[in-house]
C-alpha cells in the first residue's frame, strides 16, 4: 500500500517518513469476514517503521473498503 501525504498525515508523529506499509490478511469466504494478520510500514529510505503481528479479530465487510475488495478478489479466485 502506499500512501498519501493526507493518510501520513493522520498517522501521526513519527510517520513523516511513511511511503509504504505491508499488511497481511486472513479472509473466511464463508462468512464473510476479514482480519489483519500483520502490517510493516516503511520508510523512504527501506528502515522499518512500524512492524505489528498482532492478529485483529475477525471483521465484517464494510461496503466500499479495501477489505471488500480484497475479499471480492480473493474469494471469486478461490483463493483459500
Amino acid at each position: 500500500m502506499v500512501h498519501s501525504k493526507e493518510s501520513i498525515k493522520q498517522a501521526g508523529k513519527g510517520l513523516e517518513n511513511l511511503v509504504y506499509s505491508k499488511r497481511l490478511w486472513e479472509i473466511n469466504c464463508a462468512d464473510k469476514k476479514i482480519r489483519r494478520l500483520s502490517k510493516i510500514a516503511y520508510s523512504k529510505d527501506e528502515k522499518i517503521l512500524i512492524s505489528d503481528n498482532t492478529e485483529e479479530k475477525w471483521q465484517s465487510l464494510k461496503p466500499k473498503s479495501l477489505e471488500q475488495t480484497l475479499y471480492e478478489k480473493g474469494c471469486k479466485i478461490g483463493i483459500p
